[in-house]
Parts: structure tokens; C-alpha cells; sequence
């Protein structure tokens, strides 16, 4: 993760109560998640 650039191919987990992926944790660093963010919207599985 870099201030102000783009970061592909980052892991993401869901972390929130009803495993509705509303909310995330991203990985920071290599096998370190930060913060929980809330998100909205779809995720397709590869090639959706």
C-alpha cells in the first residue's frame, strides 16, 4: 500500500456479522489486514 496510488491483486476478507461482504478487511502488508471498512455494492467471481 502506497499514500495517493492504486494497489492491485490486494487481499481482501469479509469480516462482517452476516458474512454479507459489507464489511472488509484489506491486506496491508503481506499477511497483516488493516482496518475494517464498510462497502457497498457487488463482487463477481473471477471472470463474472
Amino acid at each position: 500500500w502506497k499514500r495517493n496510488e492504486v494497489s492491485l491483486k490486494m487481499a481482501v476478507i469479509d469480516v462482517s456479522e452476516n458474512n454479507d461482504w459489507s464489511a472488509v478487511r484489506l491486506e496491508s502488508q503481506p499477511g497483516a489486514f488493516g482496518s475494517t471498512y464498510p462497502i457497498n455494492g457487488f463482487i463477481y467471481p473471477t471472470g463474472g
